[in-house]
């Protein structure tokens, strides 16, 4: 979506861009051994991803009124999704998290204090 300078962006890949494009283009790079970066792990970035994620597809976990709405088909439809997004990501992905300058470190879940810069994601 964001091509170099002096390269203009593609409006044609920009129109026609879902959450299934993705999907399919996060296989096709995981196949060709550059699988994309996306934390899925329960540190603030990860929930905010993945509630980004939810919320692009019209599902919230929680409504306006502090009732829980888990138990939802929209649910139920993310869910799959992100099973079947899953499958593309590094495995890495469950353990991440950006520090304040934005980077990405891997986290064990046995350890409390970051084991990996991971810069190059994201």
């Amino acid at each position: 979506m964001y091509p170099p300078p002096g390269i203009e962006r593609n409006q044609r890949l920009i129109d026609n861009w879902t959450w299934e494009y993705f999907l399919t283009a996060a296989e096709k790079c995981f196949k060709a051994g550059y699988p994309f970066g996306l934390t899925m792990s329960t540190a603030t970035d990860g929930v905010n991803t993945n509630d980004s994620i939810f919320a692009s597809h019209g599902v919230r976990l929680v409504d306006v009124e502090g009732n829980i709405t888990v138990r939802s088909d929209g649910t139920r439809q993310m869910l799959e999704y992100f099973r079947r997004l899953t499958q593309f990501l590094p495995e890495s992905v469950f353990a991440w998290e950006i520090n304040r300058r934005g980077r990405q470190r891997l986290r064990r879940p046995d350890q409390t204090e970051p084991v990996e810069d991971r810069r190059r994601l994201l």
